[in-house]
């Protein structure tokens, strides 16, 4: 091997790293949409719902909010085991099901406020829980 001249140390390359330049953004977890995820989430599963925050990266959510003026909502059924965005990524039927049942149930909540007719049991239309998608 030759040995190099006593010389100083080219400087290191820089590296930059580029993000997606999305603004952070937490939900709030109160208000007519979410009190109606939480009964919908309750009535699909026929269980209370634990709110869980979770770390990710989708950068328009935020600006929905901002510049609609609307809240946002965030709703997941898939497991941690489910690989989501994997090669490998599956999601079991019971939680496409149950999520089909729950966002069915969450616009019949939204729409209606939570408020049921009296005499809800003669109502004509049935709720996609009690259909055949069961």
């Amino acid at each position: 091997m030759k040995q190099q001249p006593n010389k100083p140390a080219a400087a290191s390359p820089a590296i930059a790293f580029r993000f997606h330049g999305g603004r952070p953004w937490r939900a709030e977890l109160s208000g007519p949409i979410f009190d109606a995820a939480r009964r919908a989430l309750r009535a699909a599963s026929g269980k209370e719902p634990v709110i869980t925050g979770e770390g990710g990266s989708i950068p328009v959510v935020g600006d929905f909010e901002r510049i609609l003026g609307a809240p946002v909502l965030l709703v997941g059924f898939g497991l941690p085991g489910e690989n989501a965005h994997a090669p490998d990524e599956w999601m079991s039927e019971e939680n496409f099901r149950l999520g089909m049942r729950a966002m069915a149930t969450l616009w019949d909540e939204y729409a209606g406020g939570g408020r049921r007719e009296a005499g809800s049991e003669k109502r004509k239309r049935r709720s996609l829980r009690d259909s055949n998608y069961n």
